[in-house]
């Protein structure tokens, strides 16, 4: 069965993602804590920002961290557009970074498996529907009145392991708690029943993020992507300070989690 490592829900400094936390302005956070599928054993929990740049523009962060607390993996957004971002992404459990980047005024999907390996490039390709990681959030925004009608919306999805996109669709699921919608991304052709899946659940009134189950972009030791069910509570919403933004993006990489 093939592993396709999707995002919604992290790297080390790289120059053209780099923020600096004192100039940053309106800044928001919540909380999500990552926890195994089968048993519920809590994994990780991840700490997001969102804050508006100098230019106006958004932009956000997410810090990974171990349950003791110690971090092992950030996620910078910033640039590109709305539903496809630029963003640059390290695991430390694994080594593995990916993301997308300008170079020379061309955007570049770029991976690394390990810290050892080298890194492989390759241009962005074209997309009629592109999004590209946490854009997700962006793309259910924008269709919010058609997915919640009912109705499925086609999407070109960025995967970077791949170094393509790749066609999925949106849906609206069954199932989801009082107060909740739930969508379902999953590849747009007539096997996908049999590959895996992404479910995320929002609220109905706020359309704040709540959950994520399935397939993440976070890796164990032995590279291969967790599986997780990430529940994000809504009292965990709310402002953030410039220097909780600033720790978070300096936090050392040093957590050694057990993901198994």
């Amino acid at each position: 069965m093939p592993r396709l490592p999707l995002l919604i829900a992290t790297t080390l400094a790289i120059a053209p993602l780099g923020v600096n936390a004192a100039t940053a302005k309106d800044i928001h956070g919540y909380t999500g804590k990552a926890h195994a599928l089968d048993g519920g054993r809590l994994l990780w929990v991840e700490h997001h920002f969102r804050y508006q740049q100098d230019d106006g523009k958004q932009a956000a962060l997410v810090l990974y961290s171990c349950p003791n607390g110690k971090a092992f993996a950030r996620k910078r957004v910033q640039g590109g557009s709305a539903q496809a971002p630029n963003f640059a992404f390290v695991d430390a459990l694994s080594g593995y970074r990916e993301g997308v980047r300008e170079n020379h005024g061309q955007r570049q999907i770029y991976v690394q498996r390990h810290e050892h390996a080298d890194e492989k490039t390759k241009s962005l390709p074209q997309a009629k529907r592109p999004v590209i990681d946490a854009g997700f959030d962006a793309f259910v925004h924008a269709h919010w009145k058609t997915l919640t009608a009912g109705h499925s919306v086609s999407l070109d999805f960025l995967v970077p392991s791949k170094q393509r996109f790749i066609g999925f669709s949106a849906s609206k699921r069954r199932g989801a708690p009082d107060g909740q919608v739930r969508f379902r991304l999953k590849l747009d052709s007539w096997f996908s029943f049999a590959l895996p899946h992404l479910d995320v659940t929002y609220a109905r009134d706020s359309r704040q993020l709540r959950g994520f189950s399935g397939l993440t972009n976070v890796r164990g030791a032995n590279g291969k992507n967790v599986s997780a069910n990430i529940q994000f509570a809504a009292s965990s919403f709310g402002s953030r300070s410039a220097t909780e933004l600033d720790k978070a993006r300096q936090a050392p990489l040093d957590g050694r989690c057990s993901l198994h």
